[in-house]
Parts: C-alpha cells; structure tokens; sequence
C-alpha cells in the first residue's frame, strides 16, 4: 500500500524515553497509524522518514497492515520504500560523493539530509 506521511508526534513513554506515533493516509483515504521506539531494531527503517517530514511531504510504498487492539495500524516491520521523485532529478556524479559518504559511515539521517540538501539548496 502506498501512503502520504500525515505527520509525526514525539511522546515521552511510560518505560522511559520518547516514542514516536507516525500517522499516514493511504491512497484510498484510509488513516492509519503506528509507534516506533528508538530502541526497536525497525526503528532504523523510519528514521530517514521522520527527518524527511521536517522539511517536506513524505510518500512511502510497500505499507503493511497488522489488526492490533480492533484497530488496523501500519505495520513498524513493514519494509517501506521511501519515494523520492525530487531526489531523482539529482545527477549521477552527486549521488556517488553522497553515496561515498554514507558508506564511509555517515548516518541514514546525514545521508538524507545531504540528499535534500543537495536537491534544495
């Protein structure tokens, strides 16, 4: 399922540090939502996400759904694919110095943001 990023809330958790609700709306107008924990391994999927909405609408594909409690939410293992058609208009020779950093260990976040920046200015 292909779903906009509505918005993304940071709340402090019972058990100690912050957690984040993420919520979408599908194609078909449907509201969905779900919470990543900083401490859960699939949280390293939605990070790029959570910096990306900052700055501008977020779009994501391949969005699974899990019935939790009677309600039907977005599945956090879901392997999502952000869409990034403004960041294809990028040449090749930038992608590869962006690329090049980020495997020389930058972040998932830094090599977003450079993306972006790159694009935007």
């Amino acid at each position: 399922m292909r779903c906009k990023v509505l918005r993304i809330t940071e709340q402090p958790s019972k058990q100690g540090g912050i957690f984040y609700y993420v919520f979408l709306k599908s194609e078909d107008e449907k509201s969905f939502k779900t919470c990543l924990y900083p401490n859960y391994r699939n949280f390293t999927t939605w990070q790029p996400i959570i910096a990306l909405n900052k700055t501008r609408e977020v779009w994501i594909d391949n969005v699974d759904t899990v019935e939790k409690n009677g309600e039907t939410i977005v599945d956090a293992d879901s392997k999502i694919v952000i869409e990034a058609e403004k960041l294809a208009e990028l040449t090749p020779e930038r992608m590869d110095q962006i690329e090049a950093d980020y495997e020389a260990g930058k972040s998932a976040i830094q090599f977003c943001r450079a993306l972006l920046e790159a694009k935007h200015g």
